[in-house]
């Protein structure tokens, strides 16, 4: 038997420009500010703390620099934060689940139903707040999901879980 590598022709490709993809909730950019204020508040007090309890940082010059350096910090990472919620979005096709994420570095990841093993919908507290919930999706080993779709409306979430346990039982997978 002779080993063949014969190249495969791209004509036929389906292409992943050409697919509508569902934004998630814009309610989501509340939970992240949410998330992000909180953690941005312990920073802000593990800072004052040091301010006042070591002595040489208590220095008008090095206050005004840790200062304005977390400002710069803050206001960049909330800019940051929106563009990547705007783009966030998702689609179910027949076969597979997409997820595109991303603004700077943009990431496209595609779970086929056939490799599924298993679907989670999950709520934070402050998600929950929101009516809003996680999707992620298992397709093999490690406790870690291999996608996991934010910001979507926690009925739906559990109606999109519903649905990709049927696709991924009718593709032949045991979920």
């Amino acid at each position: 038997m002779t080993f063949t590598n014969a190249e495969i022709s791209l004509e036929g490709v389906p292409r992943a420009g050409d697919l509508t993809f569902h934004p998630i909730e814009s309610s989501f950019m509340k939970v992240k500010f949410i998330q992000w204020l909180i953690l941005w508040l312990i920073l802000f007090t593990i800072a004052v703390l040091l301010f006042i309890f070591v002595e040489k940082l208590q220095q008008i010059g090095v206050i005004a620099t840790v200062s304005v350096i977390l400002l710069f910090l803050a206001g960049f990472q909330i800019f940051v934060m929106r563009k990547s919620v705007e783009y966030k979005a998702y689609a179910i096709r027949e076969h597979d689940v997409v997820y595109r994420t991303g603004w700077l570095v943009k990431s496209i990841k595609v779970v086929p139903f056939n490799r599924i093993q298993h679907c989670s919908v999950d709520e934070g507290a402050v998600a929950r707040r929101y009516g809003l919930a996680s999707i992620r999706l298992f397709t093999s080993g490690g406790n870690e999901a291999d996608l996991r779709i934010p910001g979507l409306k926690a009925a739906f979430a559990a109606d999109l879980r519903e649905l990709i346990i049927s696709k991924t039982r009718q593709h032949g997978s045991n979920i």
